[in-house]
Formats: C-alpha cells, sequence, structure tokens
C-alpha cells in the first residue's frame, strides 16, 4: 500500500493516486515531507487504523537531531544511519516525478503485465548500465529552493511554472496511457490531461529503430510528434524533441477508421532520458542541500570562557539552540549551566554568550533545531568541534587531578623564556604524560613516551622564538582502569613550585630499620621499593639499630612496596636472616611498620 503514495498530479490541483474516483493513498509530497502534518497509510485488512509514515523528511530531520544529541556514541551512529536511510526514501520520492506516469494519475506495475510501467520495465532492460552515461553527458545545475516542496512544484504562482520535477514532468511529457490524438495533420492533446498541448506540434517521418522486449529489435519509417519543452529553471524552451511515435499498431486502426494515436515507445524514452535522468539528479542533489542547509559556527568569546553559537546559513533561524560537550570515552553531554538559548538568528547573528564545557571535554557540539526560512518543517544543524579550556595564562601555574577520562589544557607562557618546572604523580596504575608546544610542528617538550606509575619530575627550557609560539597544550591520558589517580602540576617560566601551587602537597617520609633482629642475621640490608622504584637502601648490624632515608612523596597517595633483604654478614652459617616487619615509614600522621615483604602503604 506505500506504493499508492508515490504519484502526484499537479494537472489536477496536486492530486493523488485514483481509481474509479477513490482516493488511493497520499500525494508524493505530503507523505514524502509530512511538511503539512504527519500521515499515515490509509486503512488496510493487516492494520486497521493504517500505519505511520516513519521515514519522511520530517522524520530524518528528527533523526539529525539524535544523531547530535544522543549520549552513547553507537546510538548517535544508529540515528545518523536513519537519516540517510530516511533520506533516501524522501529523495526515490523526488526522482519518480521525473516518470511521466507518476504524474498523470497513472497506476502500474512494476512487474506484472499489462499495467506495467513501461518506461520503468525499458530502464530495466535496457538502460540501468548507461544511466551514468546519460546523466554525466547531459549534466543539470543544482536548484535551490526555500522549501522542500518547491523541489516537486513551484510556490507563489497561480499557473504552471515548469519548475517543480512534478509539473515540468507532467506538463512536458506523455505516458503510455494518456498520449496524443490527431484531427488530420493536428495534434491534440488528452482531454484529461491538456498539458502538453498541441500548440507548436507537428508530425514528421523518421526512421528509428525500436528495441522489444525479447531483445530484439525493428527499424524503418514511422510518425513522430516533435515540439518544444519548457523548464522553467535552467533552460527555458529547448525545441524540436521527439515527444511521442506512432504506434505499430496505428496502421490497422487508420484502415478501421480510427483517428491515429501517438504514443510512447522505446524510441520516444530514448530521447527523454537526456532530459529526466540528468534533472532528477540535479533535483535529488538540490533536496539534500536544502536538508542540510542549516549551518553554525561555533567561537570562544573575548573573554576565554563561555562560547557563542553563529547562524552561518543563508537563512534565519528561529528555534533552539543548545551546546553539548563530548568525553573523551565518547559520550555526549548538555554543558552544565550552559541552559539552551531559545531565540531568532539572522545569517551572521550570534547567540550570547553560552557556559565552558568541562576542561575533560574531547569536543565542543552546537546544536539547533527549529525553523530555517520559510521552510514549515523543523530542521536540525550542528556542529562539532575538538575542544581545547581556554589557555591558563601565565602566572597561574596548571595543578590538576583526575582519573580515567584524562586531561587536555592550552597554557600561555607569554613572551619570557625560562626554565619550567613539571611535576606528574601516576600513582600505582599507569597514566600518560605529554607537553606539547602549540605550533604546527606540535613540538614534543615532555613526554612519558608510554603510560607510567610512580612520581616523574622535569624540567624543560621554554623558548617562545625557537617554538613560534607561546602556548603549550599539557594532556594527559587515563588509564581505562577506573581506579586510576593522577596528579599533575605546571609551573610558568621562572617559577619555582611549592605546596601552595600542587593540588596535592608533596612531603617527606622517613623510611627507616631498627637493629638487629633474627637469629642467624649478624649484618646486611634492605631494600624498599614504591610502586617499583628503589627509593632506600636501610643497613642493620648487630650491635647498632638500623639506618633510615627521607623520600619525598605526594600526601594522599597509595604506594605498593616491596621489601628485599641481603644478609652481608651471616653469624651462623646455614640461616638466614628473618624480621622484615620492624622497616617502618613515617609520615604527618606518625610511625607506621611495614609487615611482610610486599603491600600497600597510604600516605598521610
Amino acid at each position: 500500500m506505500r506504493v499508492f503514495n508515490h504519484f502526484f498530479d499537479p494537472q489536477h490541483g496536486g492530486r493523488a493516486l485514483e481509481f474509479a474516483s477513490v482516493t488511493l493513498g497520499h500525494a508524493s509530497p505530503n507523505w514524502a515531507l509530512e511538511d503539512n502534518g504527519q500521515v499515515s497509510t490509509f486503512s488496510v485488512q493487516c492494520s486497521p487504523g493504517g500505519r505511520p509514515q516513519n521515514f519522511s523528511y520530517r522524520d530524518a530531520q528528527g533523526n539529525l537531531y539524535l544523531a547530535l544529541t544522543q549520549q552513547n556514541a553507537a546510538d548517535r551512529q544508529n540515528s545518523m544511519g536513519l537519516v540517510l536511510q530516511t533520506l533516501g526514501h524522501v529523495v526515490h520520492h523526488l526522482q519518480d516525478m521525473s516518470q511521466p506516469a507518476h504524474t498523470r494519475n497513472e497506476a502500474h506495475s512494476p512487474y506484472n503485465p499489462p499495467d506495467r510501467g513501461w518506461i520503468e520495465g525499458y530502464t530495466e532492460d535496457f538502460i540501468n548500465t548507461s544511466i551514468a552515461t546519460i546523466v554525466s553527458n547531459n549534466s543539470y545545475p543544482t536548484p535551490s529552493f526555500a522549501r522542500a516542496r518547491d523541489y516537486w512544484i513551484s510556490s507563489g504562482s497561480s499557473g504552471p511554472m515548469y519548475v517543480g520535477m512534478a509539473e515540468y514532468t507532467s506538463h512536458n511529457f506523455i505516458s503510455q496511457s494518456t498520449g496524443f490524438t490527431t484531427s488530420g495533420n493536428t495534434v491534440q492533446a488528452n482531454p484529461d490531461f491538456p498539458l502538453p498541448n498541441g500548440q507548436g506540434k507537428s508530425i514528421e517521418p523518421r526512421n528509428v529503430t525500436i528495441h522489444l522486449h525479447d531483445n530484439s529489435s525493428v527499424s524503418g519509417p514511422i510518425q513522430v510528434v516533435t515540439g518544444s519543452i519548457f523548464d522553467g529553471y535552467a533552460f527555458g524552451s529547448q525545441p524540436n524533441k521527439v515527444l511521442a511515435a506512432q504506434s505499430l499498431l496505428d496502421r490497422l486502426l487508420q484502415n478501421s477508421g480510427f483517428s491515429m494515436v501517438f504514443g510512447v515507445n522505446s524510441y520516444v524514452y530514448d530521447q527523454q532520458y537526456p532530459l529526466l535522468l540528468p534533472r532528477a539528479v540535479g533535483f535529488s542533489a538540490g533536496l539534500i542541500n536544502h536538508f542540510f542547509a542549516g549551518k553554525l559556527s561555533l567561537s570562544r568569546v573575548a573573554s576565554g570562557s563561555g562560547w557563542t553559537i553563529r547562524n552561518e546559513a543563508a537563512e534565519t533561524m528561529m528555534g533552539q539552540f543548545e551546546l553539548y560537550y563530548e568525553s573523551a570515552s565518547g559520550q555526549r553531554l548538555p554543558v552544565p549551566g550552559a541552559t539552551p538559548w531559545v531565540g531568532t538568528l539572522a545569517t551572521g547573528q550570534s547567540t550570547p554568550t553560552l557556559a565552558e564545557p568541562p576542561s575533560t571535554a574531547s569536543k565542543v557540539v552546537a546544536v539547533f533545531f527549529g525553523t530555517i526560512g520559510i521552510e514549515p518543517t523543523p530542521r536540525a544543524a550542528g556542529k562539532v568541534m575538538n575542544y581545547s579550556p581556554p589557555p591558563v595564562p601565565c602566572g597561574q601555574e596548571i595543578s590538576a587531578g583526575g582519573s580515567s577520562e584524562g586531561y587536555n589544557q592550552l597554557m600561555e607562557l607569554g613572551t619570557d623564556a625560562g626554565p619550567v618546572q613539571v611535576e606528574f604523580e601516576a600513582y600505582s596504575i599507569p597514566d600518560k604524560f605529554e607537553i606539547r608546544a602549540e605550533n604546527s610542528a606540535q613540538s614534543v617538550l615532555v613526554t612519558t613516551t608510554n603510560m607510567v606509575s610512580g612520581w616523574h619530575t622535569w624540567t624543560y627550557p621554554f623558548d617562545p622564538a625557537t617554538l613560534g609560539t607561546t602556548k603549550v597544550r599539557v594532556r594527559v591520558t587515563g588509564n581505562s582502569d577506573p581506579g586510576t589517580l593522577w596528579t599533575a602540576t605546571v609551573s610558568c617560566p621562572n617559577q619555582t613550585l611549592n605546596n601552595g601551587d600542587r593540588i596535592e602537597d608533596r612531603i617527606s617520609i622517613t623510611i627507616g630499620r631498627g637493629g638487629w633482629s633474627g637469629a642467624g642475621c649478624s649484618a646486611g640490608y634492605t631494600d624498599v621499593n614504591l610502586n617499583g622504584k628503589n627509593v632506600a637502601r636501610l643497613t642493620f648490624n648487630k650491635v647498632g639499630s638500623g639506618s633510615s632515608t627521607s623520600v619525598a612523596v605526594t600526601a594522599g597517595s597509595h604506594q605498593r612496596y616491596t621489601l628485599t633483604t641481603t644478609i652481608t654478614d651471616p653469624e651462623t652459617p646455614g640461616f638466614s636472616c628473618s624480621g622484615n616487619g620492624n622497616v617502618y615509614y613515617t609520615d604527618r600522621a606518625g610511625q607506621h611498620f611495614l609487615n611482610g615483604n610486599t603491600g600497600w602503604i597510604a600516605i598521610q
């Protein structure tokens, strides 16, 4: 039943397909666009209420909005797939308007005789392989109209303008059941379809070749009707086009006293393809452009924090303007505090300032939904950009911490050259850290190369004249393990970092060991590793106390320790040293003993 909605007769008020004065479906633009409201199929036995139209231009615009705003990337991709699939349905309807029977209320089956659409059968049997050549050899300009419906039929005129695809086809070309008749040598239009009329038409003989369905062909003289066609969009009047041909049965009919009938056959179709196919392609491209006519740009405001959305379309946009951000994991969410702005923007105008996305964002997304120009159907538009937080001004160090979402920050270091101090605490779960100059080469200044754990410091010489920029980008790639933690601090040139600059204090703890412990131990040492890095060697002997070492660590960190004891002077051969439990560490909360060879400590 859906195929009944693929007809549109502009010569009779834009009627839908009818049979015996009974309307069988919706007019093609009403169904394909739903610009006059949502529709459903006429009542059918398997679905008494009819089936809703879910693949209209209106539906495609709704899916485009979802493709821009849904939280999960997979859902957005699915919605974008529906946009393209649905737009294909809509374009199919417009291309149907290049088939004369679809514009002249002529029901036909694509497969079964005797009502098979001859032009469709001929196209499938003989022309499919040469469509690209026909189109490329007869290029047609891409039109641009104010409304999607204008691609079917022109608006704002009391008479036919031969502009829209449906009116151009219906008014210029006959179909297999609506041919010309003659009165003597005068060509007369079909009484049910006054256009094309007989004015300026002539009958002339031609030698032609006609292809038959069994792949054979016949050649010989035949009478044809020639005349001008009119293209109200691109070419105006085009003279001396073959519009119809004499039927092979005409001689029998004439001998019986009937009037000559001129209809369509393969020879006529061959003359029509260079006119209809390129125009269908051009109009399809125009409709697709119209669908995506909404254009936006995004700009950070001069103050450095906040964004504006600008209308870059050729027409006024009126509706809701929203700001979203995308995380490194692909989740897309509204920017906190960026209340959607509802209003009207002429071409080149911008919204008021909208809020800044979180610094962890990887992309910023502008979204519009509303009307554009005089098109009645709401349309969506979007702009997706890579996101960089506003630069941290020199004089204010970067001090950041986070987890698996990572970090991406632009830092303004100013015009002075000098050393820049960098500290990175990855704790126990590895993360990656790097600093690059914000120049064309993206010069690497500091990098861990791979994901690393533990504490890392660098001092690099910053010279804006050599780098060609005063800005650097600080980036942390977080581990996919949701338990990961990290902190980072970057100074301005010639600045010395201290605890006032760090997000977590850097403190000194003491790691030590008491004296001799355990039978068989006379002298030796215990190596202490924190997060895989050796931080102390604690000596011991039977006579005195063990040694101690000061180590700087980040407060609040969790450190994985390993103790490895080596005996350098055994008191009793064959006995090993025992008693690692007398190794301790002292932080701000006091002294804590380490039990066992491997474990975790929490620094206070």
